[in-house]
């Protein structure tokens, strides 16, 4: 199928993942739930609500929500296939936690949102549905916006929703591609027909939205993460285009003004023109970032947070990082004015993950192109999510909520997990290196060819120290017999590596030989 296979590849930038892995409990508790070894910030600790499991059939879920009756409604997007989605009653409280599929063949759905009407509203590709749920069953399902943009190749096709303070539906349309690379002319990407925010009206009487649209914002790639602020304020953060390397670009604030121009696909970072030789991100209409964030965290989930029980966390802007790379795979939190918007000052640092099993999380100072401007800083609220083996896989947070009492609802969607943060004593790193199994390796050249060659866009250390950087990750622990690198070479349908070309027979052939003999040595 086409859709399939391009799909597929052109999204694994985004959505890269490995083997999914479970979560090993402490003995202890946070909270009354199985406590994890994740680094978190004082006096708060993350619970394991459920995960992946025989009774728990999890694939890939994306959001949820908690219904009065205590209970998770979770999106399932099933995988990057069409009509593949399923919406889950997951219920979390018992010792060995169930679930009710409510629906299934859902078009690639991904967020779910509580109305003003007590109703939930889940988004498709090509859709917004709504529904009620009685007794554990789904009801009253009814389309409230239909024919949203949407094909097969489509590169960003997951539809993000949010109400503002008139319940009007303001609406995430990705772009189709990553750097207007269909199209010949940049306009035909930024005149609001694709990579911006729609705007349908709120009808109250008739409890239903216009279809008569207004676009009002264009330039931006793909507003995964939005929050409407009680002030007013509409917040969009965005996931900027994937330049190869791990340092550019960065992610971006933007606070959303009717009808401007937010960059894509003509500029980056603040004010820094994709071609270098002319200044036509500077247009009459053009809004720069508010703030930048570090560079491809892909932040996917946004909100305010206003409720009592984390007072650590009051109305604070909180967004959940869904990044692979030198950072990412965190949720953090921003200091806020009284319109929302984060607080900035003259500079702002990061974390970036250890790159081997030596070294700790550095401390980073902002230094993006353009980065003149002011800039918000952010705390972690989960800090050390990356993968130490043993401890912990690497997480890939996709969706927060608030629960019925406070706590923060967390959706893991590379490792089918439902966490939960709440009050609690904050767990610590018994070292902050990565503690990973080390194993012997020499790499041959054309060894090393071939993966700095095939590999080095996503993974660019490894021009400078390949076999240092495979064993820091893992990729030759076994599992299922087969290492990891060999799962992701060579049998991995879902995600393969590597996304943008297959590996040459003769490539394929050697890597096989030299995996061989490395098991045989070891």
């Amino acid at each position: 199928m086409r859709f399939k296979s391009f799909l597929l590849t052109s999204l694994y930038f985004v959505c890269v993942s490995t083997i999914a892995a479970s979560y090993i409990p402490l003995a202890e508790e946070c909270d009354g739930y199985p406590k994890l070894r994740l680094g978190t910030s004082d006096n708060l600790c993350v619970g394991l609500l459920a995960q992946k499991s025989a009774d728990l059939p999890l694939k890939m879920p994306r959001t949820a929500v908690e219904t009065k009756e205590g209970k998770l409604l979770v999106v399932d997007m099933g995988g990057w296939v069409e009509n593949k989605g399923k919406l889950l009653l997951v219920d979390y409280r018992k010792k060995n936690p169930s679930a009710i599929v409510l629906t299934s063949g859902l078009n690639l759905p991904h967020k779910i949102l509580q109305g003003q009407d007590g109703k939930y509203y889940v988004g498709e590709a090509h859709r917004i549905i709504r529904f009620d749920v009685v007794k554990d069953t789904l009801t009253n399902r009814e389309t409230v916006i239909d024919n949203l943009p949407y094909n097969p190749g489509y590169l960003h096709p997951l539809k993000n929703f949010v109400f503002d303070n008139s319940n009007n539906l303001i609406v995430n349309i990705g772009s189709t591609s990553d750097r207007c690379e269909r199209n010949q002319k940049p306009e035909k990407c930024s005149n609001g027909a694709e990579a911006g925010l729609r705007q349908y009206k709120f009808d109250k009487a008739s409890n239903s939205w216009d279809t008569n649209f207004l676009v009002i914002a264009s330039g931006l790639r793909n507003s995964m993460a939005l929050a409407a602020h009680s002030s007013g304020t509409l917040l969009q953060a965005e996931n900027s285009m994937d330049f190869p390397g791990a340092e550019e670009p960065y992610e971006e604030i933007n606070i959303i003004e009717d009808g401007h121009f937010y960059g894509w696909p003509l500029c980056y970072d603040r004010n820094v023109s994709v071609n270098q030789t002319d200044k036509t991100c500077i247009t009459k209409n053009y809004r720069e970032p508010w703030s930048l964030m570090p560079p491809h965290v892909a932040p996917l989930d946004a909100l305010y947070y206003h409720h009592t029980k984390l007072p650590t966390l009051k109305n604070k802007l909180l967004m959940a990082w869904h990044g692979y790379k030198i950072v990412g795979h965190r949720l953090v939190a921003f200091d806020v004015d009284n319109q929302g918007r984060p607080v900035r000052s003259a500079a702002a640092n990061f974390m970036s993950d250890p790159l081997n099993s030596t070294e700790n999380f550095k401390s980073r100072v902002f230094s993006a192109k353009g980065g003149t401007g002011e800039v918000a800083q952010h705390q972690e609220i989960i800090s050390r999510w990356n993968e130490v083996q043993g401890v912990r896989p690497k997480g890939a947070p996709t969706g927060i909520n608030v629960m019925n009492d406070g706590s923060l609802l967390v959706v893991d969607d590379k490792n089918a997990a439902l966490l939960r943060v709440s009050n609690g004593t904050a767990y610590k790193d018994e070292s902050l290196t990565v503690n990973a199994q080390k194993h012997t390796v020499n790499l041959p050249e054309n060894i090393h060819a071939i993966f700095v060659n095939s590999c080095g866009k996503c993974h660019e250390h490894l021009k400078d120290n390949a076999a240092q950087l495979l064993n820091a990750n893992q990729w030759l622990q076994k599992n299922n017999g087969k290492t990891r690198l060999e799962h992701k070479l060579f049998f991995d349908k879902l995600m393969p590596m590597p996304p943008d070309k297959s590996l040459l027979p003769d490539e394929s052939a050697l890597l096989k030989r030299w995996i061989d003999d490395i098991d045989t040595k070891n």
